[in-house]
């Protein structure tokens, strides 16, 4: 049995060097050896980086060039180079004749081959294609769910049942934001490896019914019984002659606990009420003339009602959140299999698959059979298996990839997996980085994990500043779960949660870097971490502390290209596209004011910008084509005269009077040309519309050939009428995004998420604060299961991500989600961190208390707090930094290196 060799290692370590190393060393190893690899990452852009490097190395090797890949290769095979060099030669040459059997794709492309394979035994009808677009699918199932429920009476009722329940709990009635929320969960893993159990238990027409009556009877029993001891506190009170304000503290005590039962809807005792229930003085204030009265009626029926609402709360409050909480999906949940039964409607009448749907389908394939049968019907057989970023590995995608390891070590073939845990944030996305951390050597057995401790991409401030912070960062997270966990009064809740906790202190033992020797230069590169008050007085004018870093930003642009930087060297990093929006309009806005400053530039790229649907080009040419469809769209032609007006004479640079003139004209003669035009093929129509609005020039023509690509690709699959074109633009088309030019001389904004894997000279983060616990406004689902009746009648059930799920039976499933969320958003700042080779910059909120709840927070308290607490020692002590040495309190600023003084204007 061969070796599973496993290199778990840190950013910028040449985890990906590592996996090409090994790849062209097995293709040296035999002329047609390539043929038996297959090399798998996580998106389309990792897999051709991984080709193009593949085949540098193989061309700088066939070239006979010295380089340390050449090196390496003659010190583990004992090769010379001229031997070397005549493999390299022939290996090269076989790849380049046999393309197709060239085996570097992403995972998804590697299980969507499989399936291919094995179409016939799942179902699937020849020419079925992949739908990638999930969220087209489900707008229409659930607009197609919505126009059935006047044929269907069970359905109707369930979503007429919806919408009331909203209105009653205070929402607007509205439900299709909320079910589509639930329908995204159909895509998901966590509800595939229920979908089978699940559908069985809503099979029975009455189950979910009964379900709801159950729920119905816990929510009206518990409050019923409060509100019952409420009413006969009030009661006795009045018969006393007393009233509420007559008590300690009034209706903040714990008469005012007791007595507002009857109408409260939160139960929970109070401090005070809880402290009254043992000890007589809590209900009264010294010295009152009432005061024998009042202890006269506690003692009587007052002190007997409070614990006898105590003890019923404490015994069934539990029971009730969870109703509460359950009831709050349910609705949705009776849907779900409604939309199920649309779903599987809509992959037979498209005939298609959609792309979350391999990986499960997989699952089934190679569960029952042989990896030699799975390889048969693939038309392939791969010896040797290399996989990159494994953190980000779901558990469906290990389950499919496992039997074929397994099978190919146990017949004496090498593989090998690169990744590293403290860069799993796809963890939304089925990344489960539990796989690499512990799990993948229990269940493949002979797995060597080598550590990888070289940072070969960024300069030594930076290398020792991630060293120092993550070190501590990692520590703290550890303390302050330990911290949570021990206030708990749940000592079972306590024991289970304890592993997690001690999982998570394993993440970043292996955080340590060390600069190559031959890396180390006189420029050991730069930090700059600034926090700003969230009101400070600017120029006599106010601003947020985002306002702020909004002004320093152009200048700081200024100040980098002044030390030399390109602006293709510099990224601005954020958590979102809206950020990113921002900022693009900040530059953008910089730059057309009289502020920007003769011989700098701002131009910027983003994800938001490269959207075919926000350029100004493609939608004269889409507003063009809606005045060819519709005459009378008053609306198209007035943003087309726009459009035109705005960019295609502002680009000619020509002075223009009477545009609404000149608009008219150009528009009638556009118009008059109506019935030639539609003559056309979709294509040639749109290469006539570019002459006619003669948008052919530098800054139009990367969007325009952008969108010729998406039109050739719609004619060769869809109707090609423009009506038919329109409403599928309307839909979907408007999303299509233009690749990014190569080379291109811009500043790049992009999410942390998109900047995994790269680097870049000069990193940025403008807004440095994001919390650490999921977004309240956008909570997840999370699928929970329990034994406890009656909750048990389903094996899982669907439950948003909220605090209040700490007092019920899911207690266990809301902890753990919050430690993996915590986990998740310390990862986002490493990779950040983590990015830049030369320079990193990050602004952030002054924090204004001492919580720490958001990256912000944490950062500054890091920074001004002792950080060798008693019995704490740091793990490396050699380079640890003194942040004392790099912080002024007087500027909320950390500062390690020197950038030149240029550098200092902003």
């Amino acid at each position: 049995m061969s070796t599973l060799h496993v290199y778990r290692a840190s950013a910028g370590s040449g985890k990906t060097h590592t996996l090409v190393r090994a790849y062209i060393q097995l293709a040296l190893a035999s002329p047609e050896g390539f043929q038996e690899i297959l090399a798998v990452t996580f998106t389309n852009q990792a897999t051709q980086e991984m080709k193009q490097r593949i085949l540098t190395y193989l061309h700088g090797l066939a070239q006979g060039l010295a380089s340390p890949v050449a090196q390496e290769l003659m010190q583990l095979q004992g090769w010379k180079l001229s031997a070397l060099q005549k493999r390299a030669q022939v290996v090269l040459s076989n790849i380049l004749h046999r393309y197709d059997r060239f085996s570097v794709s992403t995972i998804d492309s590697f299980f969507q081959t499989v399936v291919r394979g094995f179409a016939q035994e799942l179902g699937l009808q020849r020419g079925f294609s992949i739908e990638m677009e999930l969220e087209a699918v489900l707008n229409t199932i659930i607009g197609e769910l919505i126009a059935m429920a006047g044929h269907d009476k069970r359905l109707q009722q369930w979503l007429v049942a919806f919408a009331e329940h909203r209105a009653l709990t205070g929402k607007h009635w509205e439900f299709t934001k909320e079910l589509k929320s639930l329908g995204y969960e159909l895509f998901t893993e966590a509800f595939s490896a229920q979908e089978a159990q699940l559908v069985h238990a809503l099979s029975e027409k009455k189950a979910l019914d009964m379900f709801l009556s159950k729920l119905h009877q816990i929510v009206a029993r518990f409050a019923g019984e409060l509100q019952s001891i409420g009413k006969a506190a009030r009661q006795a009170m009045q018969q006393a002659g007393l009233v509420v304000e007559d008590f300690a503290y009034g209706k903040r005590g714990v008469a005012g606990y007791l007595a507002d039962l009857q109408q409260r809807q939160r139960f929970a005792p109070t401090r005070r009420a809880i402290e009254a229930s043992e000890a007589i003085k809590g209900w009264y204030t010294k010295g009152t003339d009432k005061q024998e009265r009042i202890i006269q009626l506690v003692r009587q029926e007052l002190q007997g009602l409070l614990t006898q609402a105590i003890h019923f709360y404490q015994t069934y409050h539990r029971s009730y959140y969870t109703a509460l909480a359950v009831r709050h999906f349910i609705y949705a949940f009776g849907i779900i299999t409604h939309l199920l039964a649309r779903l599987s409607d809509y992959r037979a009448e498209k005939n298609v698959m959609l792309v979350s749907d391999a990986a499960n389908l997989l699952r089934q394939v190679i569960a029952e059979n042989d990896a030699p049968f799975v390889y048969e019907k693939i038309g392939a057989f791969y010896k040797h298996f290399l996989v990159d970023e494994f953190q980000d590995i779901s558990g469906f995608q290990w389950q499919n990839l496992k039997p074929l390891i397994r099978n190919s070590l146990a017949e004496g073939h090498m593989s090998l997996l690169v990744g590293d845990v403290k860069q799993s944030i796809y963890r939304w996305r089925g990344g489960n980085w539990q796989l690499l951390l512990a799990q993948l050597a229990e269940e493949v057995a002979n797995t060597t994990i080598t550590p990888l401790h070289y940072n070969w991409r960024s300069k030594q401030h930076i290398i020792d500043f991630n060293n120092t912070l993550f070190t501590e960062l990692s520590a703290w997270l550890v303390r302050y779960w330990q911290e949570e966990l021990e206030v708990l009064a749940d000592d079972a809740l306590k024991e289970a949660l304890s592993p997690q906790v001690q999982a998570l202190a394993t993440v970043y033992q292996d955080v340590y870097q060390r600069a190559p020797a031959d890396h180390a230069q006189a420029d050991g590169g730069y930090v700059h971490i600034t926090f700003l008050a969230e009101q400070s007085v600017a120029a006599g004018a106010s601003h947020s502390w985002r306002a702020q870093v909004k002004v320093r930003l152009p200048l700081l642009m200024e100040g980098l290209q002044a030390d030399g930087f390109a602006l293709k060297d510099i990224a601005l990093l954020v958590r979102n596209n809206a950020e990113g929006k921002e900022l693009l309009q900040t530059l953008l806005a910089y730059q057309q004011s009289a502020q920007a400053r003769p011989g700098y530039r701002y131009e910027a790229i983003s994800a938001e910008s490269l959207y075919l649907g926000h350029s100004p080009w493609v939608n004269i040419l889409i507003n063009a084509l809606r005045c060819l469809a519709d005459e009378q769209d008053a609306l198209a032609q007035a943003e087309l005269s726009y459009l035109y007006r705005h960019y295609v004479c502002q680009e000619a640079h020509t002075v223009f009077h009477g545009h609404a003139q000149v608009d008219a004209q150009l528009l009638q003669d556009f118009l008059g040309k109506r019935t030639r035009l539609q003559q056309l093929s979709l294509y040639e129509l749109i290469e006539a519309l570019v002459d006619i609005f003669r948008i052919r020039c530098a800054a139009s023509m990367p969007f325009i050939e952008a969108f010729q690509d998406v039109v050739l690709d719609y004619i060769q699959q869809k109707p090609t009428t423009v009506h038919h074109f329109l409403a599928w633009w309307q839909e979907r088309g408007y999303k299509r995004a233009m690749a990014r030019v190569a080379g291109q001389d811009a500043i790049t904004i992009m999410t942390i998420h998109q900047a995994k894997g790269l680097q870049f000279k000069v990193v940025i983060l403008p807004f440095c604060e994001w919390n650490f616990d999921h977004n309240p406004q956008r909570p997840p689902i999370i699928w929970c299961a329990t034994p406890t009746p009656p909750f048990a009648d389903f094996p899982a059930l669907p439950l948003s991500y909220t605090s209040k799920l700490k007092d019920t039976v899911y207690a266990q499933d809301y902890f753990e989600e919050r430690m993996q969320a915590s986990l998740d958003n310390l990862n986002l700042l490493y990779v950040a961190f983590t990015r830049p080779e030369h320079r990193l910059y990050a602004f952030a909120k002054l924090p204004d208390r001492q919580s720490v709840k958001t990256t912000a927070d944490v950062l500054y308290h890091t920074f001004v707090q002792t950080l060798q607490p008693p019995g704490y020692t740091r793990a490396y002590p050699e380079i640890c930094l003194s942040w004392g040495e790099y912080w002024d309190p007087a500027t909320n600023t950390l500062v390690i290196g020197k950038p030149s003084a240029v550098h200092d204007v902003w």
